[in-house]
């Protein structure tokens, strides 16, 4: 994935990334753990993430876990909907970029989950009034195995 470089259209090679996430993620298969490498930018989001399941998305480089050099940002209610098991971030900024935002990262809401985690990523509120960094609260569905690691939340409500 290459936010600057990249083409929807491209049949995705080293040479020839996707530049969109949201394309990457309708291109992986829903059961066989895809690996969606993220080249350093910004993507600003207009519709929400929805992951297949088993999927795992990765900062294409890592160097200070405080400062990620990926940034997904967006003024949608909520930016990413995890409603599969098995996802895995790291190295992900998440970031609000309006006062839609609701919640940067909403799990269980249609389904329960099992299995997902978070390695060195940052939620960020933006300074936006009511941003919730990770929603785990829907009174029908729950979400067990939720790994949280070196992340921080920052301007979050």
């Amino acid at each position: 994935m290459d936010g600057t470089n990249g083409a929807d259209s491209n049949a995705v090679t080293k040479a020839a990334p996707y530049l969109t996430i949201a394309q990457a993620i309708t291109s992986s298969a829903a059961t066989r753990g895809d690996l969606i490498i993220i080249a350093p930018g910004t993507y600003t989001i207009t519709a929400a993430l929805v992951p297949k399941a088993n999927t795992s998305f990765l900062a294409g480089r890592m160097v200070n876990p405080r400062a990620p050099s990926v940034t997904i940002a967006g003024n949608i209610a909520d930016m990413v909907q995890i409603d599969v098991n098995g996802t895995y971030w790291e190295g992900i900024e998440f970031e609000a970029t309006g006062a839609t935002t609701d919640n940067l990262v909403d799990i269980a809401d249609t389904a329960a989950v099992v299995g997902c985690a978070f390695v060195n990523c940052v939620f960020n509120g933006g300074d936006q009034t009511s941003v919730v960094g990770i929603q785990l609260d829907d009174a029908t569905f729950a979400c067990s195995r939720l790994y949280i690691e070196g992340c921080t939340f920052r301007d979050l409500t």
